[in-house]
């Protein structure tokens, strides 16, 4: 039989049978790219669902910083920390009470940040996170309110007729401005019973500096019998007495 030519796009000329040898190549090629497109889907859709199941993290007993502070965030907003701290302080007065009465110098010493006052407006403010002049402003302010229970616990000892003392790591020219906050707050701790860091001690470690205070106290006469802070490094290293420690999860000063 006579093959048939016809013209092609390009001008040119193909018989009938070119015409469907060429219908054969392109039914191949669009299966070998339908399969290739199948394949394609089947691998993303194992792919996803993998996703579904992230892998566990390698490093035990960390948390993510986010879900981290809104862990702290709970505890002090809920009600948690105040009903802690009046536990502690219930425990604290009972060591005091247990006691005979105090001679003319047997005193008791108090850390102000997080122990008597309280940061938790300009912690949240800054994210957690310490700004210098933020907090130096902060201070300055005098807004602070003040930690109840640790309020009352002083109460008591002065009550009974113990001393009491105030180290605190604060700078001494923000030492007017946190009395001032004192009287504002209603806690009776005389002015110059308030030590804070010299020009020599600003860098310091807490524990270097506190624990050196205790001791020149010691040697001026004054009998430690106990301290109160948030931190270890608050009443650590010797000249402490009983040691109370104030919960805190938002910083750690060595």
């Amino acid at each position: 039989m006579q093959k048939q030519e016809y013209q092609d796009l390009e001008g040119g000329t193909r018989t009938s049978a070119g015409r469907d040898k060429s219908h054969r190549t392109t039914h191949i090629l669009l299966l070998i790219t339908l399969g290739i497109c199948v394949s394609a889907l089947v691998y993303a859709v194992r792919a996803w669902k993998a996703s579904d199941k992230p892998t566990e993290p390698t490093t035990p007993g960390l948390i993510n910083l986010g879900p981290a502070k809104d862990q702290v965030k709970l505890y002090y907003n809920s009600g948690q920390y105040n009903a802690e701290l009046w536990t502690l302080e219930q425990t604290w007065q009972a060591h005091y009470a247990a006691l005979g009465a105090p001679g003319p110098k047997d005193a008791v010493i108090f850390d102000i940040d997080d122990t008597l006052l309280s940061n938790w407006p300009e912690i949240l403010a800054s994210d957690f996170g310490f700004i210098p002049k933020s907090f130096d402003a902060w201070v300055l302010s005098a807004n602070a309110t003040a930690i109840q229970p640790t309020v009352a616990l002083l109460n008591y000892l002065q009550s009974r007729g113990f001393q009491i003392w105030s180290i605190t790591g604060r700078k001494d020219i923000a030492l007017n401005a946190s009395f001032a906050n004192f009287q504002k707050e209603k806690i009776n701790i005389p002015r110059d019973r308030l030590v804070g860091r010299t020009p020599p001690e600003y860098k310091m470690s807490a524990d270097q500096f506190k624990s050196q205070r205790r001791a020149q106290l010691t040697a001026q006469g004054w009998n430690i019998v106990g301290c109160c802070g948030d931190q270890i490094s608050d009443c650590s290293s010797g000249y402490a007495g009983y040691i109370m420690k104030v919960p805190n999860y938002m910083y750690f000063l060595p």
